[in-house]
């Protein structure tokens, strides 16, 4: 403990200083567990708003991927549902083009 280093009793887990145990425990970016722990110091400036970023870029395509695949199949396995022959044809025109579109990326 001397030199800001966390160790935990139970498992046996240990690492950098309290900001790294609040940000693996609560799963916060650097920010946020410097604010949770008040150890931010307000310069007067007007804070710029910040995006929450949780993915890469590359793990939220990955997640709108299967997420748009995931529409597409139930939108053309529920297509019948819809009345109105103009609706229905554009849900299965856009729910083929989704597949296709990631058919192309997969190959």
């Amino acid at each position: 403990m001397e030199n800001g280093a966390y160790r935990c009793m139970a498992c046996g887990q240990s690492g950098g200083d309290v900001l790294n145990y609040y940000m693996e425990v609560h799963g916060a970016e650097f920010m946020e567990a410097a604010e949770a722990l008040a150890a931010t110091l307000d310069d007067g400036k007007p804070q710029q708003p910040r995006r929450k970023t949780t993915l890469t870029a590359t793990a939220a395509l990955a997640q709108i991927q299967a997420e748009a695949w995931f529409v597409a199949c139930t939108a053309l396995a529920t297509a019948d549902a819809i009345k109105e022959p103009a609706a229905r044809a554009r849900l299965i025109e856009a729910s083929r083009t989704i597949q296709n579109v990631m058919q192309e990326f997969a190959e």
